[in-house]
């Protein structure tokens, strides 16, 4: 299940975007906010896969918002959504890691549906890619050994000290 959160102002696109997304099978959307303050506090204790945030919003906007979740390495997918079809905005979205963009005015659910399941992909093909890089790492340092002495040994450190 692909866990989403929407952050938008505009209570109406809240909404519409939960409505077109409540009969998905693949789809959950864990939390919906008005406020990107509140999703951040939210992100900091609940798992999400996927943000939907809109770009223009009162007191922190979107890409403020994306620069902060990338910071604190909050959520691993990002899609912009907005009802401005101006590049300076992609531009910008992309340069903090977005991976998709979707524009109000031509949003359906098949859409946003495929948008989703496209960033799911990129995001889990990332991912996968970092924890190859990372054991291939972990080989060539420690020539495939754990650098942790005890582990795999039913202890760990500190494992039989005081016995």
């Amino acid at each position: 299940m692909i866990r989403v959160l929407i952050v938008d102002d505009e209570i109406l696109a809240r909404v519409g975007i939960q409505s077109l997304l409540e009969n998905s099978q693949e789809i959950q959307v864990v939390g919906s906010f008005n406020l990107a303050s509140e999703a951040l506090e939210f992100l900091k204790t609940t798992i999400v896969d996927i943000i939907i945030t809109d770009i223009e919003m009162p007191y922190m906007d979107g890409l403020e918002f994306i620069r902060r979740i990338r910071e604190q390495n909050l959520v691993q997918g990002v899609i912009i959504l907005s009802c401005y079809d101006k590049f300076e905005y992609a531009k910008q979205a992309i340069s903090l890691g977005t991976d998709g963009y979707i524009l109000k005015n031509s949003i359906t659910q098949e859409a946003l549906e495929k948008e989703i399941c496209s960033v799911y992909k990129k995001i889990t093909t990332r991912i996968g890619e970092k924890r190859e890089i990372s054991s291939e790492r972990e080989t060539a340092v420690h020539g495939g050994k754990s650098q942790f002495p005890h582990e795999g040994y039913g202890g760990g450190p500190g494992a039989g000290q005081g016995a």
